[in-house]
This record gives C-alpha cells, structure tokens and sequence, in this order.
C-alpha cells in the first residue's frame, strides 16, 4: 500500500558517490539517529541490505520492541505487499504450466465460491462486472476493485480492535467486504484505469489455491521459499516459523501491532514474514530466471514501464537517475527495489506506518550509498 511514496523519491536524479567505509560510517549514523523508542510513533528497529553488485552493507539496529533485545541484521519482519511478488510469481509458474491464462476471467476458476458473490463483487454506476474480471487485471490492480484497508480503512482498524486474535479466512475478508459495502467503492469498469487493491490479490489467491488444490503457505513454500533456500520466510499464522531469528516488531503510530493483531488478515497480499537476506535471494532469483521457464514470462512480469505505466504484475517499477528498478514497498515501512541491469539492491525496513520522520530521506540516503 506504500509503495506510491517510494516513486516519488525514485523519479528524481541526484549525482551518485562511491562506496566507501567513510560513507558507510556517516549512513549508520543518520540510521542510528532515526531510532526513537519513547516517540508517539516509536521506530525500534531498522534494517537494511544495499549492494552496488560487488559489496553489500547490511545490518540491523535497535530491538524487537520497546526496551527488549537487540535485534542483528538476520532478524526477521513483516514484509506486508511485497508477498503481492510472491503470489505474482505463483500466478505466472500456474501460466507456464498451461494451468491458467491471463485473460481468462477468474470468474471460471471461483464461481463455486458462493461466499464471492460475483454478481455483486464490482458494482460501477450500476452495472455488474465482476464476472468480467480477469487475472490480469487483478495482477495489475486493473480491476477497478475498491480495497478494505484504504477504502474502509478506519472501519477495518476499528473492527481489528474488537477482534485482535481473530485467524481470518478468506472468507472472512469477504464477508467484511460486503458487510461494509465494499463492492459499491469500485474505481472503474476493469481495465479502463489503475487503483490499488488487496482484494485482488485475495482473488489471485484463492485462484492459486483452486487450481493446485493446496494451500497458499503451500505453494510459496513449494514454488518458491524451499528452492531459493529462503530459510528466515514463511506465511505468517498460515504455518509454523522455521526461523531461529526473532521478529521485529511493526507499529501502527504508537500501537504495536505484532504483540496485539493476528495479521492473517493480510494473507495473500501481504502475509510473509521474511528478512533482508531472504528478500534480497528471492528478487536476484526472480530476475536470474530461477523461478521461471521462460525469459518472455519475466518480460510479461515487468512490461509496465513499455506500456507507461509504473505497476506491472505484482511488482513496482521505477526510475531513478535514468536507471530502472523493479521491486515493492509495505504497509510497515518496507521497501526492495532493484536495479538488474546493474545489480544494486536495496532493501529497507522500519517497521512503523506512520513515522516521525520523512523516510524519503533514508531512501534517498540508501540509494545515494550504492550508487
């Protein structure tokens, strides 16, 4: 949901210096100096992974929470809309294998879901479409979808206060769609413009899971986690952690969400725990074709920026001092972006939706680093 903020910074051009330890040194400091555990909005922890391709520079500071144990640059943290790559991912093997195609309308492989009510899913100026939908444009936030953490945003913190432990299903989300009347928030007719929106991403799914006749966790670990060795990731309140690295705790301003909220509200558009190192496997993976067939699938993956547009299928594509990145950012202030032509990465976390401060300038700073 916050990956919009991440453009801004990434349209503009700046002159870049190299890597070098008194770079690195001033970086840490101005890191450092954002960790702030008694402000309103504490930041507890930060981590980061940048590479200019040949060094990396990576680290994590603070604690887990307030006034607990250190945290080290293996710990792990919610990486919220980056799992949209991760589901992405699994859409186009599924597209690979013959199993789908991307202009069939989901409608085909979930009419069987009665919950889904697809006679009523997008309702625009009176009209019915949701039958119309394809998984493209799910893929693409093309649907015209409104979305139950933005457009019913104080609704949905307002009910997760109510119901902090609840272990919610897909069919949870959508009976929360309808009860807040969510299918009369849509954007748009499909595919005549863009909006971001989760709800789509729940469709892809339950498409995924009707298809393999497996569970989401399943397929990210089958398809992806277990042959990239991704050993710090896994599909949050949907398996069990592998991990021997504890968690960074997120903050919604003051409030810390990791200690009160099950988040399996997040499920398919953002429900992977994960860390920097993993992060940093999975996107090199992607682009070295080791999650794929075919070169032609990657080129669909990332065909965005050709058709003037900045999100493709399940990733984010941005342009900085005439270099393209391709990655996503997170709800709780995460962020990966990566130049492949080039090989720099940056991956950052902070783990707080609303900051003190203007985390533009980190990024800046990041980007600055392995330039």
């Amino acid at each position: 949901m916050r990956y919009l903020i991440f453009l801004f910074l990434f349209t503009n051009s700046i002159v870049f210096g190299q890597v070098n330890q008194k770079d690195i040194n001033k970086y840490e400091r101005f890191v450092n100096k954002l960790l702030n555990e008694g402000n309103k909005a504490p930041v507890t922890n930060i981590f980061y992974y940048l590479s200019n391709g040949e060094q990396v520079i990576q680290k994590g500071i603070g604690h887990i929470t307030k006034g607990d144990e250190k945290v080290d640059k293996n710990s792990t943290f919610k990486i919220a809309s980056q799992t949209k790559m991760f589901t992405a991912v699994v859409i186009l093997q599924l597209m690979e294998e013959g199993k789908l195609k991307l202009d069939d309308k989901v409608y085909q492989y979930l009419h069987h879901l009665d919950y889904l009510q697809f006679d009523s899913l997008h309702l625009y100026q009176d009209e019915s479409y949701g039958k119309e939908i394809t998984v493209k444009q799910l893929l693409q936030h093309r649907s015209g979808l409104g979305d139950i953490f933005v457009d019913t945003y104080q609704e949905f913190i307002d009910y997760t206060k109510q119901h902090l432990q609840k272990q919610w299903t897909p069919e949870d989300l959508f009976e929360f769609y309808y009860s807040h009347q969510v299918n009369h928030k849509t954007h748009f007719q499909p595919d005549s413009s863009y909006y971001y929106t989760d709800v789509g991403y729940f469709l892809l799914g339950l498409t995924i899971e009707n298809i393999t006749k497996k569970p989401l966790a399943q397929n990210y670990r089958e398809r992806i986690i277990d042959p990239l060795g991704m050993s710090s990731t896994y599909f949050e309140y949907h398996e069990e952690n592998p991990s021997t690295h504890q968690q960074g705790h997120a903050f919604i301003g003051g409030w810390d969400v990791t200690a009160d909220v099950n988040t399996s509200y997040d499920w398919a558009g953002g429900g992977l725990v994960s860390n920097t190192s993993d992060l940093s496997t999975f996107i090199h993976a992607l682009f070295d074709l080791k999650l794929y067939k075919n070169q032609s699938t990657l080129e669909q993956m990332t065909e965005a920026r050709s058709l003037g547009r900045t999100y493709g299928m399940g990733l984010t594509t941005f342009s900085f001092h005439n270099h393209m990145y391709y990655g996503h950012g997170g709800f709780w202030g995460s962020l990966m972006a990566y130049d492949p032509i080039r090989k720099r990465t940056i991956i950052l976390s902070i783990n707080q939706s609303e900051p003190a401060f203007n985390e533009m300038k980190l990024i800046k700073k990041s980007v600055l680093l392995v330039e």
